[in-house]
């Protein structure tokens, strides 16, 4: 019989007890079987059953064979279209039943079964063939052609299509069809347009110092012709004034070993250099109970909130060294033995955790399978690694730096007076100079709101919801539209920000989405965009505070109702490390500094660019980061690739200490 039809087994017995059927029938058809009986099988391939019956005189067997033949295996096979243009897809399908295997030839090689497709692109008429082999060990054929027109037809790209003056652009072009293909104006190795070229390939333009026009043009053995052009848009730079647009965007509570501190190897594994001061090999903390902890992957995006109050940050700083003196600086604080120890961040048990009650989830951290995006963009983008806080204390007071320069000597997170904070605002700076500029929130969070300068509707006014920044960088105008200096607001630590409490990843992807806007506007090429997080939330970070920079104001701290009573300190301090990534078209590519900056450094880069004043003492201090751009090199007109940031890792609490070494 042919495979996949019933058969039917027959037995009898005299003199037994039993009988027993191999290969063994279904087995409902296998148990307690009759001493004489029938049972149906359905063999695939020729078998020989046996039959055993078992009595008290012993035992007999009988066979039964059933040959089984193999059906013929069949095809059906076609090309759709079966008539193309040249570079254009036809798709060939194809059913097949009884077969084993299936193959193509002509490079397509072998496919699914019973059905399948797959996409060919002959530059010729073609004939494929499709040959299976059956379950019989029989092969037939089956054949589709393709027929090719040949088409006159001619394409043309450049990469980049945006370059500083004195930079090249690769052109790359395809044709069909032609039998000439010229191009123009004059291209590398050319001397006089137009130039004749292969009629496909690539070339290098000369270094251009002006916006060009490319053309190519394909001419087929009729004389007929087809062109394609591209633009090769030359920026012209002139230093700091090269940026049109300063957007700073701080998000909250991040120390830069707890971010970026496997930041150096990932580098290392991308081919470039390991040049990041990240967690050390061997670093250690000890809690209260002497234990020892090291640094560790956190196995979950979420985990307790840790503080970054006063003195918890003065106990990180150095948990046994500091002593009380009269006259010794602001506060009255004097280090002993020179060095901070950097020695206390798991002793803080200023907010209190029944998972992890000895303090050790400051010291995990997270890397490039957790924020793939940041780690990716701080390579290919700058970065630092001396990069600080303000002020050894909470998000307000490091907040409060950032729009005034200063915290007035504010060390917790103290309610404004009634009427708002008096301190003069960088944008009321901004205002008084005829600078524009533009405050964008993502939710209720407006922390300009908490200023006296809020009741100014020159100020107020300028502040707009998050969906207006994509409006506008969505816009064909958007470099003449997006204003000079721009604020971007966290959003709330319950939803999309990346506090400890929350879930980091859903946070990232937030930021990324307003990064990735800019990234495609038309204002990237003159914008500068600076992402940084406002305080480490008490997350381990082994680098010391700056030390010896100018205090803004001749206010000590200020001890405050409500909060605890301060440790010794003062405002010649920076606070903790935290990541930095300054994206732009005019950073130095795969950059890192090493100098110190804490948050007065975006201050005094608009100051600079913008012919302002200082504040304060702090920001006229700080640096203008011009360290971090090339305006001569650009690096980034074309912005680079970008992984997508994943937001579905583990969101657990109760695994924020797993994973410990």
């Amino acid at each position: 019989m042919t495979a996949g039809v019933f058969s039917t087994l027959q037995w009898n017995t005299t003199g037994a007890t039993s009988v027993s059927i191999s290969p063994a029938l279904p087995a409902e058809d296998n148990q307690a079987l009759a001493l004489s009986g029938n049972a149906v099988v359905v063999p695939q391939t020729t078998t020989t059953y046996t039959a055993t019956a078992t009595g008290p005189g012993g035992t007999a067997s009988a066979t039964a064979t059933v040959t089984v033949t193999q059906p013929p295996a069949t095809i059906s096979f076609s090309a759709m279209p079966d008539s193309i243009i040249a570079g254009q897809p036809s798709t060939l399908s194809w059913t097949a039943t009884n077969a084993t295997a299936l193959s193509i030839d002509n490079g397509v090689g072998t496919g699914a079964l019973p059905t399948g497709s797959a996409k060919v692109y002959p530059t010729t008429d073609t004939t494929y063939t499709a040959t299976v082999t059956g379950k019989d060990g029989k092969a037939i054929t089956a054949m589709a052609r393709v027929t090719v027109q040949q088409q006159l037809a001619v394409t043309l790209s450049v990469n980049p299509d945006a370059i500083g003056a004195g930079q090249t652009s690769t052109l790359t072009w395809t044709s069909q069809g032609a039998s000439a293909v010229r191009i123009t104006p004059v291209i590398a190795g050319c001397a006089a347009a137009p130039c004749t070229v292969n009629l496909s390939g690539s070339a290098q333009t000369p270094k251009l110092s002006q916006t060009t026009i490319y053309s190519v043009t394909a001419e087929d053995m009729a004389g007929d012709t087809k062109s394609d052009s591209k633009q090769v848009t030359v920026v012209a730079s002139n230093g700091l004034q090269t940026l049109k647009h300063i957007i700073f965007f701080m998000q909250e509570n991040r120390s830069f070993d707890n971010y970026f501190g496997q930041l150096g190897a990932y580098k290392a594994s991308k081919g470039l250099a390991n040049d990041v001061d990240g967690t050390p090999a061997g670093t250690v903390q000890y809690d209260s109970a002497g234990a020892a902890v090291h640094p560790y992957h956190y196995q979950t995006i979420c985990a307790e909130n840790s503080s970054p109050s006063w003195n918890p940050s003065w106990g990180a700083y150095d948990l046994e060294n500091y002593t009380t003196q009269p006259g010794a600086g602001v506060g009255g604080q004097v280090l002993v033995g020179g060095t901070p120890r950097m020695d206390g961040f798991v002793t803080d048990k200023d907010i209190p955790s029944t998972i992890d009650p000895e303090y050790h989830r400051v010291m995990g951290y997270y890397d490039q399978s957790d924020l793939p995006y940041y780690y990716e963009a701080a390579s290919q983008f700058a970065s630092s690694d001396r990069w600080h806080s303000s002020v050894m204390a909470g998000t307000i007071p490091n907040r409060m730096y950032l729009f005034t320069g200063s915290s007035s000597g504010h060390i917790f997170p103290d309610p404004p007076p009634v009427g708002g904070w008096p301190q003069k605002t960088i944008f009321q700076l901004l205002n008084q100079y005829g600078i524009s500029w533009r405050y964008y929130y993502q939710d209720n969070s407006v922390f300009l709101a908490q200023f006296a300068a809020w009741n100014d509707p020159a100020i107020s006014g300028n502040v707009y919801p998050i969906s207006n920044w994509y409006t506008t960088l969505a816009s064909a105008s958007a470099d003449s539209d997006l204003p000079s200096v721009i604020f971007i607001e966290r959003a709330s630590e319950t939803a999309l920000d990346e506090h400890p409490g929350a879930n980091v990843q859903a946070g990232a992807a937030d930021a990324v989405q307003v990064i990735n806007a800019l990234l495609a506007s038309q204002a990237w090429k003159s914008s500068v965009l600076i992402l940084t997080w406002d305080e480490f939330s008490g997350l381990y970070d082994h680098v010391p505070p700056m030390a010896g920079i100018p205090a803004p104001d001749n206010i000590n701290p200020i001890a405050s109702t409500g909060f605890e009573t301060p440790l010794p300190g003062d405002f010649v301090h920076s606070g903790f490390r935290v990541p930095l990534i300054v994206f732009s078209p005019w950073v130095k590519a795969h950059f890192v500094s090493h100098q110190g900056r804490e948050f007065t450094s975006i201050l005094k880069l608009i100051e600079t660019r913008f012919g302002l004043p200082a504040l304060t003492a702090r920001d006229a201090w700080a640096d203008d980061m011009s360290e971090f751009f090339d305006f001569s090199n650009p690096s980034w007109l074309t912005p680079p690739p970008l992984p997508a940031q994943p937001t579905n890792g583990t969101c657990d609490w109760n695994l924020e200490i797993s994973g410990q070494n």
